[in-house]
């Protein structure tokens, strides 16, 4: 599991402990206890955070991609790391930048071996053939997002849930190339899954369908966190890739 908290406001370069942090806590049962001190990363920058999930290599490494702000200042930039430990040890692989900030990225693994990222706001996605330690140039085809996740799905959909800047809502996109090319209602936004906020992250299910959890919030301020919960919903991209659909919980029985 991988957290990230927020001390408070200051100058991280005068007193480092006030810098925000990813970090790592691990159980060994299941989730029934948790390691109760946490792993610092060996991150490249003065401050940094991850919006998760870590990705489960096919050789039993994880990487995990988190943002930060570099040391020589301007935006945000991303960066891999990897354990091949089960989280014992980390290692930087690598950095990614462009002339905006890359915020709140997400890495999947390609049916190829190939690796995806993509990132708020602008929708920046880059690819890696050597296990995340290159990668192409950040690129954005037109998708103004925040909080992207991507998953592959077992047909091989690249699919990121996402919220929109334009309409609102977490909304699922998809494509069938690899992230070439993406299916949507239009080009600046995915399907409606829900008006809820977002910050979905989901899971498939064995009969191909998507469990997902994500926030619905009444803001940001401190106060706002009463009307914060955690919704789920399940979902279907559809076999011809034309939309998606939503479904009953599994327990419930579809109203005739």
């Amino acid at each position: 599991c991988s957290f990230f908290t927020y001390v408070g406001k200051g100058d991280y370069a005068k007193d480092p402990s006030l810098a925000h942090r990813t970090q790592i806590t691990r159980s060994f049962d299941g989730g029934r206890t948790w390691e109760q001190t946490p792993k610092p990363l060996p991150s490249p920058f003065v401050a940094d955070e991850s919006d998760g999930p870590m990705l489960l290599l096919d050789d039993g490494s994880v990487l995990i991609i988190i943002n930060g702000a570099p040391p020589e200042g301007g935006p945000d930039q991303a960066a891999v790391l990897r354990t091949s430990d089960r989280g014992d040890s980390w290692e930087l692989l690598s950095t990614l930048s462009t002339d905006h900030e890359l915020l709140e990225p997400t890495i999947a693994q390609l049916p190829d071996g190939r690796l995806v990222m993509m990132a708020r706001p602008e929708g920046d996605i880059a690819w890696s053939e050597d296990g995340g330690k290159t990668w192409t140039n950040p690129v954005t085809f037109g998708l103004r997002l925040y909080a992207p996740s991507l998953m592959v799905l077992k047909d091989g959909t690249l699919l990121c849930l996402h919220g929109s800047y334009a309409a609102g809502g977490l909304r699922a996109t998809f494509s069938t190339d690899g992230g070439q090319t993406w299916i949507g209602p239009a080009t600046d936004r995915g399907f409606l899954v829900d008006s809820a906020y977002g910050y979905g992250k989901a899971m498939e299910l064995p009969d191909g369908s998507l469990f997902i959890t994500y926030l619905s919030t009444g803001g940001h301020r401190t106060e706002d966190a009463q009307q914060n919960a955690v919704r789920c919903i399940r979902m279907r991209v559809r076999p011809d890739h034309s939309g998606i659909d939503l479904l009953p919980a599994p327990n419930q029985e579809v109203p005739e």
